[in-house]
C-alpha cells in the first residue's frame, strides 16, 4: 500500500501541474477573430502552400484561400512532384480562378527537406511585402488572413502564428490527437513565446505562419532552415534571437485542419516530428514519456489498483478518491480545451489509449533518428541529422 500511496501522490501533483498549465494557457493565449473590414492601404499578401500529394484536401484548401476579405492577395500553389491527382486538381483550379498561380517545385537539391524546398521555390515567384505560408491541408475563415494583417499592424510584430482547430473524423484521429496536441498546450503557456525578453522559448506552426516579408528576408528565409524537418520552431527561433517579435495566437475560430486521417498517418507524422522537437534530448524524452504516463495512464490505472486492493478508507486523501479526482481533472482539462480538438464525451473513455500510442510514437521517433534509421514522409526519407529527402 506504501507503492501506491506515493504513487498517487506523484501522480495527483503532476494533474494539478498539468490542470493549471492549461489554465493559465487559455487565460493567457491571445485569440485571432475574423476581421471583415481590412485598415488601408492593404499591401500586397503572397499566399505560399506547399503541395505533395494532397488530392484530398488541396481544392478545400485553395478555395478558402481565394474566397478572402483581403482586397490585395495573391496565392501561389506549389506542386512539389506529386504523383497523386494534385496537379490535375490545381490545373483545374487554376482555369477556374486567375488569381491562382500553380508552379512547379524545383528539383530536390542535396541537404533540404522538400517543404522547405517547395516554400523557397514558391517565395521566388511572390512579390508580397507580406508572405503567408499554410499548410495544404488547412481550411480558413474568409476574415483570416484580414486578421492576422490587423494584428501585425496593431501589435506591431513581424510574425503571426496561429493554433488551429483539428478536425477529427476515424477513431485513432479522436483517440491519439487530443492527447498529443493537449499535451503541446500545457508545455506552451505563452507567457514566455510571446516575449521577446525570452529568445530561446520559441514556437510556431507552420500550418499559419504569417510574416513581413522584409524580417523574414532578414533572417535568411527558408534557405536558412533548409534541412530542418521542424522549420517552424526553428524560423520562430531565428526571429525572436534576430529582435523580431511574434505572436502565437489560439486560431480555432479562423483555422482548422486535419492533419492525418490514419493511425498510420499519425504515427508517421509526429514520429517525423517529434525527437527533432526534442532537440534530440534524451533527458526530455524520458521527461516526456513521464509526463504522457503520469497524466493519460497513471490516475486510471491506479483506481483500478485501489479498487483491487479493498482498502477504502472513507478519507479524501484515499488513494481511490485521490486518483479518481485526478483523473475526473484530467477529462475535465480536456473538455474545457474542446475548441482545439472537438470530440464526443464517448470518446473521452480512451484518453488511456491515446496516451499507450503516443508513447509509442515518442519512442519510435526517438530510436529512429537517433539510430539514422530515419523516418519516411510522402516518399521521402528523413534521417537523424542529414536529409536525404
Amino acid at each position: 500500500m506504501i507503492a501506491l500511496w506515493a504513487l498517487t501522490a506523484f501522480t495527483a501533483g503532476i494533474v494539478l501541474l498539468f490542470t493549471v498549465g492549461i489554465t493559465v494557457f487559455l487565460w493567457r493565449v491571445p485569440v485571432l477573430r475574423p476581421v471583415e473590414n481590412v485598415l488601408e492601404p492593404a499591401p500586397l499578401v503572397s499566399v505560399v502552400v506547399p503541395a505533395r500529394n494532397e488530392a484530398l484536401y488541396i481544392e478545400r484548401c485553395v478555395r478558402s484561400l481565394l474566397a478572402q476579405n483581403y482586397p490585395n492577395l495573391e496565392v501561389i500553389v506549389v506542386d512539389d512532384a506529386s504523383t497523386d491527382a494534385t496537379p490535375d486538381i490545381l490545373a483545374q483550379l487554376a482555369g477556374e480562378f486567375p488569381r491562382l498561380r500553380v508552379v512547379s517545385g524545383r528539383p530536390l537539391p542535396p541537404g533540404w527537406t522538400g517543404k522547405n524546398n517547395a516554400v523557397f521555390s514558391g517565395v521566388g515567384h511572390a512579390h508580397g511585402k507580406w508572405l503567408l505560408f499554410v499548410d495544404a491541408d488547412v481550411t480558413i475563415h474568409p476574415g483570416a488572413i484580414s486578421a492576422a494583417y490587423a494584428t501585425a499592424t496593431e501589435r506591431n510584430v513581424k510574425m503571426v502564428t496561429l493554433w488551429a482547430r483539428q478536425e477529427l473524423v476515424t477513431f485513432w484521429e479522436r483517440v491519439v490527437q487530443p492527447v498529443i496536441v493537449g499535451l503541446n498546450m500545457s508545455t506552451d503557456t505563452l507567457l514566455r513565446v510571446n516575449d521577446l525578453r525570452y529568445p530561446s522559448w520559441a514556437f510556431a506552426n507552420g500550418q499559419f505562419i504569417f510574416v513581413e516579408r522584409a524580417a523574414y528576408e532578414q533572417i535568411g528565409g527558408h534557405a536558412h532552415v533548409r534541412n530542418e524537418v521542424v522549420e517552424d520552431q526553428r524560423l520562430s527561433w531565428e526571429f525572436k534571437h534576430a529582435g523580431l517579435p511574434i505572436v502565437m495566437m489560439d486560431g480555432t475560430r479562423v483555422l482548422a485542419t486535419r492533419m492525418y486521417s490514419s493511425l498510420e498517418g499519425i504515427w508517421e507524422g509526429w514520429s517525423k516530428n517529434n525527437f527533432l522537437m526534442m532537440q534530440r534530448r534524451f533527458t526530455l524524452v524520458f521527461l516526456s514519456l513521464l509526463a504522457i504516463y503520469t497524466l493519460c495512464i497513471s490516475p486510471f490505472l491506479l483506481s483500478i489498483w485501489a479498487l483491487i486492493a479493498f482498502k477504502y478508507t472513507h478519507s479524501v486523501v484515499d488513494p481511490l478518491f485521490v486518483n479518481m479526482v485526478s483523473a475526473s481533472l484530467i477529462l475535465w482539462t480536456r473538455w474545457r480545451v474542446r475548441s482545439f480538438f472537438p470530440t464526443p464525451l464517448r470518446d473521452y473513455v480512451w484518453h488511456p489509449l491515446g496516451g499507450v500510442v503516443f508513447m509509442g510514437i515518442v519512442v519510435n521517433s526517438a530510436y529512429r533518428h537517433s539510430q539514422r534509421r530515419g523516418v519516411t514522409w510522402k516518399g521521402r526519407r528523413y534521417g537523424d541529422a542529414d536529409v536525404t529527402g
